[in-house]
């Protein structure tokens, strides 16, 4: 994985979200907005591990060769809370 943006936004939401994390750097950002609309921008590092997989995994099962013996791939996935 190189950068992963996820927008998270919709009637099926509860809480719009917008998530980004840049592989190179390790930072991870964050913007929500609470019951008002005021948007939180919230960024840290994550120390990622090396075979993260982010949005790639359907095409790694794809391309996986059948006799290919059983590997593991990292994904991040982000949790936000409830206000």
């Amino acid at each position: 994985m190189v950068r992963d943006h996820h927008i998270q936004q919709g009637p099926f939401f509860a809480k719009p979200v917008d998530f980004a994390v840049e592989a190179a750097t390790g930072i991870a950002t964050s913007r929500t907005a609470d019951k008002s609309g005021k948007i939180h921008v919230e960024s840290e590092h994550i120390d990622l591990p090396e075979d993260l997989a982010n949005g790639f995994v359907g095409t790694l099962v794809l391309n996986v060769p059948p006799n290919t013996e059983p590997f593991r791939v990292g994904m991040l996935a982000p949790v936000f809370g409830g206000d």
